[in-house]
């Protein structure tokens, strides 16, 4: 008793493992909105999008204080995907030329499905007030995630009204 639990390799599941692999999409689409940027001039919708995506990647950042906890090597790994894949598209709205929106788009859908995935599993486990995020109630799990999907929701949108 007392001793503290080294890094491992956490299994995640068939919920955990969708979750990811839709995501993954979402990565890959905020990196190549970078590698797709072009010189102009941004657009307005653009700036809005630029904000809600640096705060999301904001947000995200302190999740690695979580992971650091956890010591799980893939949660780890992928925080790290996750988080290039955010702080990619923000760089690529907030600069000054104008983003891809298709990528954008794909983006912001993925990251949302594998949001919507994570609040369908949070859903399965025990109906304890604990939480997968050790100690936080579910409901702060919950509306936590809930606030990216409306972010997710939000650069949709704009990214529809640019196509």
């Amino acid at each position: 008793m007392g001793e503290e639990q080294g890094w491992r390799c956490e299994t995640w599941g068939p919920l955990g493992i969708l979750e990811s692999l839709v995501k993954l999409v979402g990565i890959i689409s905020g990196i190549v909105a970078l590698a797709l940027n072009e010189t102009g001039q941004r657009p307005g919708l653009q700036t809005a999008q630029g904000v809600i995506l640096i705060i999301a990647s904001s947000l995200l950042t302190l999740a690695i204080f979580d992971r650091l906890q956890l010591k799980d090597y893939g949660s780890m790994v992928f925080l790290i995907l996750n988080l290039t894949g955010h702080w990619c598209v923000s760089i690529a709205a907030i600069t000054s030329p104008p983003v891809n929106q298709t990528a954008v788009l794909v983006f912001a859908a993925a990251l949302l499905l594998g949001d919507l995935v994570k609040i369908y599993y949070f859903s399965t486990l025990e109906t304890t007030d604990e939480s997968p995020a050790r100690g936080l109630p579910k409901s702060a799990v919950y509306g936590g995630v809930a606030l990216f999907v409306l972010a997710y929701a939000a650069v949709i949108v704009l990214a529809a009204i640019e196509l």
